[in-house]
């Protein structure tokens, strides 16, 4: 192979590995924002070794452990939150 062909090779392989682990900490950085800071090794290894967007599937369908801060502010009194009838 000559140096062309090597780059021909290098050079994608480089931006995919940058892509991919540019993507994984959006990931991770979105699981920690779930409450799942625990999660991060693990996230990382499936992304590592199967597709790239199986984490992300996985950290979208999780449910929020830690409330909004929006959510939380605007609910003062059980009553605020009803309909008068």
């Amino acid at each position: 192979m000559g140096a062309m062909e090597s780059l021909i090779i290098l050079i994608p392989t480089i931006c995919y590995l940058a892509a991919w682990v540019f993507t994984m900490q959006i990931v991770d950085s979105a699981a920690k924002e779930k409450g799942y800071g625990d999660l991060s090794g693990k996230l990382w290894f499936i992304g590592f070794f199967g597709f790239i967007f199986t984490p992300a599937i996985i950290v979208a369908s999780l449910p929020d452990k830690k409330p909004r801060r929006a959510q939380v502010e605007n609910i003062t009194n059980v009553d605020d939150e009803l309909p008068s009838l």
